[in-house]
């Protein structure tokens, strides 16, 4: 499949941001490191860069940036079509609970992350309706909700970031 061709998916909701917790989808809000520490710390380093040199996601500099969680995922052997739907799944409760979508890309080439999903972190307000919208479809949310997410990923690593903005901004903010 071209690079252009991958599946775009969206939103993964973060409830809690402080202290970890659990998401409204059921996944949990914490870094988890797997592999070597420096391992992580480059691809968290790699995700922020990107997201200045990415452009704007959702908002632009001028309209007012704001907090998103940068995800890396690598599906478990085998699960990577599930992982997919279950994106999409995310993606289509997100919608009904009137949520943003997020960015996914597709890993093409390098490490063995296989999806960066950059989103908006949602006000408490949205993550209720998410929750909500979850359990009116059956869902779980909570542990239960991350147990059967877990099924799905070998490992992942969450981080919350500022922007889109750029490095001229950035300075400036500094100098203040």
């Amino acid at each position: 499949m071209a690079p252009f061709e991958a599946p775009i998916l969206h939103f993964i909701n973060i409830e809690q941001r402080s202290g970890g917790g659990w998401s409204a989808a059921g996944a949990p809000y914490a870094i988890e490191w797997k592999g070597s520490v420096m391992r992580g710390i480059i691809l968290t380093i790699i995700a922020v860069v990107g997201l200045v040199f990415l452009g704007p996601i959702t908002a632009s500099a001028e309209d007012g940036a704001g907090e998103y969680v940068v995800s890396l995922y690598q599906a478990a052997p085998g699960k990577q079509l599930e992982l997919l739907k279950w994106m999409a799944e995310q993606d289509a409760i997100g919608a009904e609970a009137g949520l943003p979508p997020a960015q996914i890309f597709a890993h093409i080439d390098g490490d063995s992350w296989d999806y960066l999903v950059i989103s908006p972190v949602g006000t408490d307000e949205q993550d209720a309706a998410f929750a909500e919208a979850v359990k009116k479809r059956g869902g779980k949310v909570g542990f239960a909700g991350g147990l059967k997410f877990r099924t799905m990923i070998h490992t992942h690593t969450d981080t919350v970031a500022w922007g889109p903005t750029t490095a001229a901004e950035l300075v400036a903010a500094a100098d203040e």
